[in-house]
């Protein structure tokens, strides 16, 4: 399970593992993600890549909550908001 925050992620497998995910069927692990930086998230493929060997299941639920307060940027100048929604789609 890919994300920013660590403690979701594990939060949410905890919950995943509670509510009955069948054993047996693998394991779900975190993996650090944050997709502001497009070099950030090439990084974090090569760390996939280089622990895995194939990719079951994705699901892109990536996003940032717009109004709350002055926008901000990445170290591009893109807003953080439309990078993690759109930009870092189109990045190889």
């Amino acid at each position: 399970m890919a994300g920013r925050s660590e403690q979701r992620a594990k939060d949410a497998i905890t919950l995943l593992d509670k509510e009955g995910r069948e054993p047996g069927l693998g394991e779900v692990i975190f993996h650090e993600l944050d997709l502001k930086d497009p070099r950030d998230a090439k990084a974090s493929a090569e760390r996939f890549m280089e622990r895995e060997t194939k990719l079951d299941v994705l699901i892109n639920n990536a996003a940032l909550i717009a109004g709350l307060g002055k926008p901000t940027k990445n170290n591009d100048g893109v807003q953080d908001n439309m990078a993690t929604k759109y930009a870092l789609n189109y990045t190889a």
